[in-house]
C-alpha cells in the first residue's frame, strides 16, 4: 500500500487505500482556525479535516473564546485550546505529523481604537502562507470561531485578501433569507467573540463565504449514530465522546433540556473546503445567495457598530451567504474516514493495547 500523498507538501495518510488518493491532482491548502477550548464540535471538524486526503492542512490556529463564556475563564483560552488539540492528536496517533502545525492565536479581541497592537504567532503564520510564491494551489481559511488573527493579518498586509478564500461559521440570520429560530433575536456566538474582526473580514477584499446561524444549526447528528459510527470504534473516539459529554453536562447545569441530537455546526468548514466537486468550485449540495456588506451590517449590528471607525470596508462588497446545506454526505465522509483510521490503528497496533471505547462514560 502506498502511503505517500500525491502532493509533496502533503502530510502522509497511511490508513488510506491507494484508490482513495488521486495521484497528480492538486488539493487546496487549508488554514484551520477555531476556538478549541470551547464547544467540542470544532474537534470533530478538525479530525475530519486531518483525515481527508482532499485538504492540505498548512496550519492549525488555536484562537480565543469570548470574554464571557461557559468553558474557560482563565484569559488563556487560546493556549488551553492548543493543549486540547495536542491531546486529540496524541490519542489519534497523529501528533508527529500535525502537532508542528499548531500555532497560538491572540488571547483577546481587536478594539476599534488599537486594532493590531499585538500580532500573534498565528498572524505571522497566516501572512507567510498567504504570500508564498512557490505554489499556485488555492488557499482556504476555514474559521469556526472568531476572526481576530485573520483580521490582524489583513491590517498588517491587506494584500493577503486577494490570495485566499475565507469560510466562516458565524453571524446572525439574514432577514431576507429566514427568521431567527422561534423569532428570538440574539447575538450570534462566533460574531460576539470579536465583532471588530468579523466586520473587517466581511467588509474588505476577501472571497468570503459565510455560514450563518440558521444554516450551521442544521448540522445536527443523532447521538446514537455518532456513538455507533465513530465514538465507540476506539479509545480516540471515546475521548471525543467524553468531550461532547462534558458539554452536555454543562448544558444540564445551565438548565437546558436533554436531547438525542448534537449540533456539529463546524462541519461545513470541511464541506466548503475539501468536499467540493472536481468539476465546479461552487459547493454542491448547498444553496447560497450573494449579499452586500450593507446587508451584513444590517443583519449583524454588533459587528457594524463595533468597528465603525475602521476604514477599508466597501458597502458594495459581495458576500456569499449559505442559505442551505445537505449535511448528509459530510457526516458520511467523516464516519467513513474515521473508520478507516480506527481499523488501521487496530490492525497495526497503534492503539497501544488499549481496548475500544475505553472509559467512554
Amino acid at each position: 500500500m502506498s502511503t505517500v500523498n500525491p502532493n509533496p507538501d502533503r502530510i502522509r495518510h497511511p490508513w488510506l487505500p491507494d484508490h482513495l488518493i488521486t495521484p497528480g491532482q492538486p488539493v487546496p491548502r487549508v488554514i484551520i482556525d477555531n476556538d478549541f477550548a470551547g464547544d467540542p464540535d470544532d474537534l470533530f471538524a478538525l479530525i475530519h479535516h486531518l483525515l481527508t486526503p482532499a485538504a492540505d492542512i498548512r496550519a492549525i490556529v488555536c484562537s480565543h473564546l469570548p470574554a464571557v463564556n461557559q468553558h474557560d475563564h482563565s484569559g488563556k483560552s487560546a493556549l488551553h485550546g492548543m493543549d486540547r488539540v495536542r491531546t486529540l492528536l496524541d490519542v489519534t496517533g497523529l501528533a508527529d505529523d500535525y502537532a508542528p502545525l499548531l500555532v497560538p492565536g491572540a488571547e483577546c479581541p481587536l478594539t476599534a481604537d488599537m486594532p493590531a497592537s499585538h500580532p500573534s504567532k498565528a498572524v505571522r503564520t497566516i501572512i507567510e502562507e498567504a504570500t508564498r510564491n512557490d505554489t499556485d494551489t488555492p488557499l482556504i481559511y476555514a474559521a469556526g470561531g472568531g476572526l481576530t488573527d485573520l483580521a490582524t493579518a489583513w491590517l498588517i498586509d491587506p494584500g493577503i485578501a486577494r490570495r485566499m478564500r475565507v469560510v466562516w461559521i458565524g453571524g446572525r440570520e439574514y432577514p431576507q433569507c429566514c427568521d431567527p429560530a422561534m423569532r428570538i433575536v440574539a447575538p450570534e456566538y462566533n460574531e460576539r467573540i470579536d465583532p471588530v474582526a468579523a466586520r473587517i473580514v466581511a467588509g474588505t477584499g476577501f472571497d468570503f463565504w459565510q455560514v450563518p446561524r440558521n444554516v450551521y444549526r442544521r448540522c445536527c447528528i443523532s447521538l446514537a449514530e455518532l456513538w455507533e459510527r465513530l465514538c465507540r470504534l476506539d479509545d480516540a473516539g471515546a475521548w471525543l465522546w467524553r468531550q461532547l459529554n462534558g458539554m452536555r453536562d454543562r448544558g444540564e447545569t445551565a438548565g437546558l433540556h436533554a436531547s438525542g441530537v448534537y449540533c456539529l455546526g463546524d462541519q461545513p468548514l470541511v464541506t466548503l473546503s475539501a468536499l467540493l466537486t472536481p468539476w465546479d468550485p461552487a459547493p454542491a449540495g448547498c444553496s447560497w445567495t450573494d449579499v452586500t456588506f450593507t446587508d451584513y451590517a444590517s443583519a449583524n449590528p454588533i459587528a457594524a457598530e463595533a468597528a465603525a471607525c475602521i476604514p477599508g470596508a466597501s458597502t458594495n462588497r459581495g458576500i456569499h451567504v449559505l442559505t442551505g446545506i445537505d449535511a448528509g454526505p459530510t457526516f458520511a465522509d467523516l464516519f467513513a474516514n474515521y473508520a478507516l483510521l480506527a481499523r488501521w490503528r487496530h490492525d497495526t497496533g497503534h492503539n497501544a493495547g488499549r481496548s475500544f471505547a475505553t472509559d467512554a462514560k
